[in-house]
């Protein structure tokens, strides 16, 4: 089925990772001649959008806009509004795993019990209640998860805004400094207890800065680690090794898989690894001590990363061949 327009529905008022990308793909649909909008939620706020968005053009609209030809694109953190549209008007994208579940899908605790208890007083779909949708996926992680579910999808990921390119020459590598930097709003359980357990290495927050501040953190700095959850395939890495940082994670989530976190498999540690702050030490040292080549290792990652947009505009492409009608 083609459609005539296309309604990308974002969360009003907020500026992470996820709602840049839903401005990018609208941007990139209304240059190919595609009539694309961005649609806030919740749908009766008069809502502006942010500053740091505008550059990209987007056009917005309101739910009275949109027609019985118009695809309506929701965010997997926004299923329950799939019921304003007919099935067949609605797609999910992926843009995270863990963000629909609350936590990992293979966990158990709190977050997985408020997770079925949304999923019973409906405050959001099932996958078999979304069956009938269209689905794109952000990520290989997200894929396989709804291919787990009998659910096919379309890719359509992301790339990493050109101001962060300009960040990634910035200092000489020799020029780098002996710090590790990490983002507090994640996995901080694991980064507290390396904090504690290894006082002697410098710790720096990427929290309370500007886009241009992290840069400049990132740019610095020889360490960005990323321990927790890896609900989908996410920005900060890549953002830190265009700034020529050496990544550490863990395991979990995308950092599962080599495609949506293609790291040399020495800076991925396993978190419940009884030896993982010892392994974090050594290698943390080994950077320390012999930065020049330890950063050689995510010349592959960097590129790719430089290449994403190209990537990207591929994904656009199918997914106005196979859903948007240009007549």
């Amino acid at each position: 089925m083609s459609f005539s327009n296309v309604f990308v529905c974002c969360p009003a008022n907020t500026t992470t990772g996820g709602p840049e990308l839903l401005h990018q793909f609208v941007n990139k649909l209304q240059g190919k001649g595609v009539d694309a909008y961005i649609l806030y939620y919740p749908f009766d706020l008069n809502a502006d959008t942010p500053n740091q968005y505008k550059h990209y053009h987007a056009k917005v609209a309101t739910l009275d806009k949109v027609k019985s030809t118009s695809l309506v694109i929701l965010p997997e953190t926004a299923t329950k509004l799939a019921e304003m549209f007919p099935s067949d008007n609605v797609a999910i994208w992926w843009l995270s795993v863990d963000n629909y579940f609350g936590c990992s899908p293979k966990s158990f605790g709190i977050a997985k019990i408020k997770h079925v208890a949304s999923l019973i007083c409906h405050k959001k779909l099932s996958f078999r209640k979304m069956r009938n949708f269209i689905h794109l996926h952000q990520s290989e992680y997200a894929k396989i998860l709804l291919a787990e579910n009998n659910i096919s999808s379309l890719q359509l990921t992301d790339y990493i805004s050109g101001a962060h390119f300009a960040s990634k020459n910035e200092l000489n590598i020799n020029e780098k400094k002996k710090l590790i930097t990490y983002n507090p709003k994640k996995g901080f359980e694991i980064t507290r207890k390396l904090i504690d357990k290894l006082p002697e290495f410098d710790y720096v927050p990427l929290i309370n800065m500007s886009p241009s501040e992290v840069n400049k953190t990132l740019a610095s700095a020889m360490i960005y680690i990323d321990f927790g959850n890896h609900p989908g395939k996410d920005r900060f890495p890549r953002e830190a090794a265009l700034a020529n940082c050496c990544v550490i994670t863990g395991r979990r989530g995308s950092a599962q898989n080599n495609i949506d976190l293609p790291l040399p498999d020495k800076f991925k540690i396993e978190e419940s690894d009884p030896d993982f702050i010892a392994h974090f030490e050594v290698l943390c040292r080994s950077i320390f001590d012999d930065f020049a080549n330890e950063w050689l290792h995510f010349h592959e990652y960097r590129e790719s990363i430089q290449n994403e947009n190209n990537s990207f505009e591929k994904n656009v492409e199918e997914f106005i061949t196979k859903y948007v009608s240009l007549n």
